[in-house]
């Protein structure tokens, strides 16, 4: 799945996470991920149909990143 979507949709999961990790996942807005990007809300609403639309994405991304992890590790 992250190979087939757009380079703009992994950088905001890239940022969505990052935040996420500093400052928690109660926290994580798409307020927040727009304003570290210096791109607007409605940029992210493009991407993605609704916030729980991307949470579930950054769900799917950061189970790829650990799958990937893993396998370089065995």
């Amino acid at each position: 799945m992250i190979n087939q979507i757009s380079e703009s949709k992994v950088r905001i999961m890239e940022t969505a996470v990052g935040i996420a990790n500093t400052e928690g996942w109660d926290s994580l807005s798409v307020k927040k991920i727009a304003d570290q990007l210096s791109i607007t809300s409605a940029a992210i609403y493009k991407h993605f149909e609704s916030f729980e639309d991307l949470k579930i994405h950054l769900s799917l991304f950061c189970f790829q990143e650990i799958s990937e992890l893993l396998e370089e590790v065995t």
